[in-house]
């Protein structure tokens, strides 16, 4: 269980907040290399990411550090 509850970062704000467009975005997604983007509810079209997850890939990448995806167990909360 969350500590305290996380803001998300709705997906179509990430090409204006990184960068990069969408497909790159998705594609690094897939390769484990960005935050995970997830669905606001099952069959919905929202979706987002943690926004501590995405704050901690710019930061990374400011350093010119390589990023990959943290362990979540099964309630989301990092391993």
């Amino acid at each position: 269980m969350f500590s305290r509850p996380q803001g998300f970062t709705r997906t179509h704000r990430l090409p204006d907040l990184t960068g990069m467009s969408l497909p790159s975005i998705y594609r690094l997604e897939r390769r484990g290399q960005f935050p995970k983007i997830v669905k606001f509810c099952p069959g919905g079209r929202a979706s987002g990411v943690l926004t501590a997850e995405l704050s901690a890939y710019l930061a990374a990448r400011a350093r010119g550090e390589e990023w990959t995806q943290p362990d979540h167990d099964a309630t989301g909360d990092a391993a």
